[in-house]
């Protein structure tokens, strides 16, 4: 009977002792929007005003998935790669997150690959931006790497 709200999850990962929180798909959460306010204000000020102190606080780490609103095509027919402001009611995800990463799966390639890209590392030392290509593993309900990442160095403005 209790709402599956981001606070009533939060609460019982800390309870468990957990160090990691995965919440997939983050729209099936009851954000108790306040009326007054749009879908993206509420999500935002959950993200900043409550999920990020309590992630530093309890020393633990989160992965949102979230899924995007419906995607033009690219030019081979495929849906494009998404991007944080492609997320349903939100464009406060790209500010929020330490790291993204986007994937698909394109028809073009037979629909047997699923393509990643890392979008966005706040620090420089946890990784870097690039694409590649991962295949699912049906024998061990895994993903494999089929080919090394392509690495794209960051230009720093000083």
């Amino acid at each position: 009977d209790t709402p599956l709200t981001l606070q009533w999850v939060s609460s019982q990962a800390a309870a468990w002792g957990a160090d990691m929180l995965t919440i997939d798909p983050f729209g099936s959460l009851d954000l108790a929007v306040d009326r007054q306010q749009n879908d993206s204000r509420a999500i935002r000020n959950l993200l900043h005003g409550f999920l990020q102190p309590f992630l530093k606080e309890h020393k633990m780490h989160c992965i949102l998935a979230v899924h995007t609103t419906k995607l033009s095509l690219d030019g081979n027919g495929d849906i494009r790669m998404p991007n944080p402001y492609d997320a349903t009611d939100s464009a406060g995800f790209y500010n929020a997150a330490d790291g993204l990463i986007s994937l698909r799966r394109p028809a073009s390639r037979g629909g047997t690959v699923t393509e990643g890209e890392v979008q966005k590392v706040r620090d420089r030392f946890s990784g870097k931006h690039g694409k590649f290509d991962l295949a699912f593993d049906f024998r061990t309900s895994r993903y494999t790497g089929l080919r090394p990442p392509v690495l794209q160095e960051e230009e720093v403005p000083f």
